[in-house]
């Protein structure tokens, strides 16, 4: 049997249903998080200021965040459309353009500016443009 990707999903909602108070929870409310914490770490303003700051197109900005949730380029493939090579391609012009040279390295770099856009927006209150690493 073939496993989903949204398999987790379903077991947390199973856990939620099992765990639901007779009263329907309406005495105390539990925080849930998403299934995958990537999700909670950026919005999509976020992502559109990293692919200004790190000059990417809007298809790569696409592969770069399921790159930045830990799917497949298979995955990336079936999800966007797009060959395996396709994706390839995009995923080494993203390399190139982030200057490193695994997923990994995608993934830390775009965390760190990510974190300098936070910390240069929150020091200008969200005026000026940051200097990149």
């Amino acid at each position: 049997m073939r496993r989903t990707k949204d398999s987790g999903a379903r077991r947390e909602t199973r856990a939620r249903k099992e765990n639901a108070e007779p009263d329907g929870g309406a005495s105390k409310q539990i925080y849930l998080s998403p299934a995958n914490p990537a999700d909670d770490y950026m919005s999509g303003e976020d992502w559109v200021l990293v692919g200004i700051a790190l000059n990417l197109t809007t298809r790569e900005l696409e592969v770069a965040g399921l790159v930045f949730h830990g799917e497949t380029r298979r995955n990336i493939a079936r999800h966007l459309g797009l060959s395996i090579g396709g994706v390839r391609e995009r995923i080494d012009r993203l390399f190139k353009k982030a200057n490193v040279g695994n997923n990994l390295g995608l993934v830390v770099r775009i965390a760190r500016v990510h974190r300098l856009l936070n910390r240069t927006r929150r020091r200008n209150h969200g005026t000026g443009a940051p200097r990149l690493p």
